[in-house]
């Protein structure tokens, strides 16, 4: 029996040895996750901070388009400058043409008055 009895006391040691590491080895995996966790948070903050700003810049971006877009002319009015500065030149060269010729027919009618 005293056989028996050192077997099942090493038997017993080495399950207390045993049970010992599988304890550290959860231990150091619990730290593990623990770490892991931490990290991914960290990142997730980080990247959650990062898309804040670039949403902003977006926003900001877009606020500056759109007090910027008033000033532009639009192309229905642009079309009507266009239109009538057309108007006007082609009034104001009926007039030079007009002159031209006046001055072409004084010239003719001073040229035959004074020979």
């Amino acid at each position: 029996m005293a056989e028996k009895y050192i077997s099942d006391r090493d038997t017993l040691e080495r399950l207390v040895r045993l049970e010992t590491k599988v304890d550290e080895k959860f231990e150091s995996i619990t730290c593990n996750i623990k770490l892991a966790r931490d990290v991914a948070e960290k990142a997730e903050t980080l990247a959650r901070n990062q898309t804040d700003k670039h949403f902003e810049n977006i926003n900001n971006f877009q606020k500056r388009i759109d007090k910027l877009e008033g000033t532009f002319a639009t192309k229905e009015g642009l079309d009507s400058r266009i239109f009538s500065l057309n108007e006007r030149i082609d009034a104001l060269s009926k007039l030079v043409y007009i002159g031209i010729g006046g001055v072409l027919v004084l010239e003719l009618v001073f040229k035959f008055i004074i020979r």
